[in-house]
């Protein structure tokens, strides 16, 4: 059964997930978002470079286990997800710049997931199947699952904005209960195991979580604070279906399980943590707004 998620409910929710995503972009705001460059550039590619190098950084002073260690290193390896548009949106921030960081971080993941596995196979603790073809497996369906979805998503956009508005809600349920029937369904497979390395999950996921959100305050440094709070959410967010995709390619049938409760896990500190700072930013914005009406 859990084979069955695995080559058939990932990627279609993975293709549902990037549709949607694409939906959400606009060419009047690709041009407005054009005008703040440094911002696009540090939220999208430097991500995409930082995270990696910071996964291995953890890894190494955390001592963590082979799968954990290998599981982080996936999760920093995929762009950000759709939902850091929703964090930003509480955090009542610049949602346009969010949207575009994460198109542009998609498309960029092309280029940077397969290079960075093609140069560094060993980090992965599965030499073999990552290189027996699976470099070129990851590139076609990162392609084919997440690139192309996502083009698709942006021209109905623009073509067909009624039915993209009617149906948007509907898909991205689906998608995202098929990935949530992943998760748990990987959880439960192996759960006689799982309390073993609970603790090592936690803690790497929440180690992660804050490392990547702290990237993202540095990379805003000198930017203004709604800028900024992008780039930190952003930072922060990783895309669970993409890491779902790729841990399907890399790990075994064994591993995957511990593979999936360890994004479980990671999702579940994401989402408070999240949630907290952005509600917490949005409630100085408000507080702000209101100082400013009554001077």
């Amino acid at each position: 059964m859990l084979q069955l998620l695995i080559d058939y409910a990932i990627p279609a929710g993975l293709f549902l997930l990037m549709l949607i995503a694409g939906t959400e972009v606009r060419i009047a705001d690709v041009r407005k978002v054009a005008a703040t460059p440094r911002a696009l550039a540090l939220g999208s590619i430097g991500q995409l470079l930082a995270l990696p190098m910071i996964a291995l950084l953890i890894q190494a002073l955390a001592q963590l286990s082979q799968v954990v260690a290998t599981s982080m290193l996936i999760l920093a390896l995929a762009p950000g997800g759709g939902i850091s548009n929703y964090y930003s949106y509480v955090a009542r921030c610049n949602v346009l710049l969010s949207a575009m960081i994460t198109t542009s971080a998609t498309l960029l993941a092309l280029v940077t997931i397969p290079s960075f596995i093609s140069l560094f196979p060993d980090l992965f603790g599965q030499t073999q199947r990552v290189q027996e073809g699976a470099v070129r497996i990851i590139l076609a369906q990162l392609f084919l699952l997440m690139v192309m979805p996502l083009l698709i998503g942006a021209l109905l956009a623009n073509g067909f904005p009624t039915i993209v508005k009617k149906y948007g809600t509907s898909l991205r349920a689906i998608s995202n209960l098929l990935v949530l029937s992943i998760l748990l369904l990987a959880i439960w497979t192996t759960y006689p195991t799982l309390g073993s390395l609970l603790p090592e999950i936690l803690s790497a996921a929440i180690l992660f979580v804050v490392a990547a959100m702290l990237t993202g305050w540095l990379f805003g440094a000198g930017l203004n604070d709604d800028v900024r709070t992008v780039l930190v959410l952003e930072s922060g967010t990783r895309n669970i279906s993409v890491a779902l995709l790729l841990g399907g390619i890399v790990f075994d049938t064994k591993s995957f399980p511990v593979f999936a409760s360890f994004l479980t896990v990671y999702f579940a500190v994401e989402l408070i943590t999240m949630l907290i700072y952005a509600r917490g930013h949005g409630r100085r914005v408000e507080l702000s707004c209101g100082t400013s009406e009554r001077d």
